[in-house]
């Protein structure tokens, strides 16, 4: 008498067919809700960041024209630096904030094992931390410069804990 082999048998637990959604299983692990804090986090501090940089729009751009003066030696373009720069220091805080909206949607799906919210928000966090390099980078003052490099640690952040071991175990598995 020969010995047949024994059928593989499904692991224990419902079963998540292609194109199902992911169910959580156990908990969250606490990188998965660091990520999720820190989405919040960078949202507000974004948003943060560009309402101080309307309210004190006259400031920053003093100090910006200053710079670019100095650089050249001839002051006879501050008015034309001051204006040339208005609407670039708002729209990048501008940007922003709406490059952070798709890093906090993603948080909302994060407890659901969604892994194209890990996805979604490290490309988005990863565009927020250029600009907020690019922030740091302009002859700004030096409190918008921290502002913009504030930012840039809270989407780095973002990332690192998204892809630390247990937030990687929590998005890599399914149920």
């Amino acid at each position: 008498m020969t010995q047949q082999p024994m059928p593989r048998q499904p692991p224990p637990g419902p079963q998540a067919h292609p194109g199902q959604p992911r169910t959580p299983a156990g908990p969250v692990p606490s990188s998965v809700a660091l990520a999720r804090t820190l989405s919040f986090v960078l949202l507000g501090w974004v948003v943060l960041r560009t309402v101080l940089t309307i309210v004190l729009q006259g400031t920053i751009l003093d100090s910006y024209a200053a710079a670019r003066v100095e650089a050249r030696g001839d002051d006879a373009f501050y008015d034309y630096y001051r204006n040339e720069a208005s609407p670039a220091f708002t729209g990048q805080t501008i940007v922003a904030v709406v490059l952070a909206l798709p890093v906090v949607v993603a948080a909302l799906f994060y407890a659901k094992r969604a892994r194209w919210a890990q996805v979604l928000a490290t490309v988005f966090a990863v565009l927020v931390l250029v600009i907020g390099l690019l922030a740091f980078a302009s002859s700004s003052p030096l409190w918008w410069q921290l502002l913009g490099l504030v930012a840039s640690l809270l989407a780095l952040a973002v990332v690192v804990t998204l892809f630390l071991g247990p937030s990687r175990a929590w998005f890599g598995k399914r149920s």
